[in-house]
């Protein structure tokens, strides 16, 4: 039987009008966490996923912290170590990929030792999606990227009360795009490769540096679309963000700051009238 998956990517922007080209390398961080030695329902592609993700960020000049098949010591500490260099940086990124669920609209995400016998274990035996993002928005940088391919389909489910699919839908805060590999409440297929079916077209993408952020994922979803046969089909949650290329494309920032000049151009021209 065909192994189905959800998929969530979460990315989330805290972005000023500033130049980001002139960012070093050393002020990229990322957190990479890929879990999929469960003793229930163990997972194929989240270690690869991750291992690729790490490379992948690497080259795009991101010091990288990574840990596969991390229990919840092991994520908190990550996450908090993760805290400390924010702290140091300009732009922040947080990768998981493994097991998650939603209880009571909050999204979870499952360490590989969590000992889960009913919904209420989850709470205290995983690590709440929002510490991360709560971390990042303490430290205010001016990019922050949450990207969660989490929740394939719940392995405790035959001892939950509840049938929820998923992850939570959660609303893009200001200044930020929430990105869902499916839309929320669903189940996507798994890849059949080394990657996941989300994971796999991300990578395609985000080394391209013709593309903006915002580009990258578009057509990631157009490509997790076309391979699943509109079966998965990515959604997203946006609010107004700045222009961005994370593989440092050309002329972006200044195609960026002509347009806004024309614009207030533009508004002079109208008031004038």
């Amino acid at each position: 039987m065909k192994q189905k998956i959800s998929i969530f990517i979460l990315t989330f922007f805290c972005i000023s009008a500033v130049s980001f080209s002139a960012f070093a390398s050393s002020n990229r961080v990322a957190l990479i966490i890929g879990n999929s030695a469960y003793k229930s329902s163990p997972l194929a592609n989240p270690a690869n996923d991750a291992e690729d993700m790490t490379a992948a960020l690497k080259r795009l000049g991101f010091d990288v912290i990574k840990e596969v098949n991390a229990d919840q010591r092991q994520m908190e500490d990550a996450i908090d170590k993760f805290y400390n260099c924010l702290r140091k940086s300009e732009i922040g990124l947080f990768y998981y990929a493994g097991h998650g669920m939603q209880i009571d609209n909050a999204n979870y995400l499952i360490p590989v030792r969590a000992n889960i016998k009913s919904e209420s274990d989850v709470k205290f035996e995983s690590v709440h999606a929002g510490r991360v993002l709560g971390k990042m928005r303490d430290v205010g940088n001016r990019l922050n990227i949450v990207i969660l391919d989490a929740c394939r389909d719940n392995p405790f489910k035959r001892s939950f009360r509840t049938e929820s699919k998923g992850l939570a839908r959660m609303n893009a805060p200001k200044g930020s795009i929430l990105i869902y590999a499916t839309s929320p409440g669903s189940l996507a297929e798994d890849g059949k490769g080394r990657n996941g079916t989300y994971t796999r077209n991300l990578l395609e993408n985000i080394e391209r540096s013709d593309l903006t952020v915002q580009q990258v994922f578009n057509e990631t979803g157009r490509g997790v679309m076309a391979d699943t046969g509109d079966k998965q089909v990515p959604w997203m949650s946006s609010t107004p963000v700045a222009e961005f290329y994370l593989a440092g494309g050309s002329g972006g920032e200044a195609k960026t700051a002509r347009r806004r000049k024309d614009r207030r151009q533009s508004l002079k021209t109208c008031r004038l009238k």
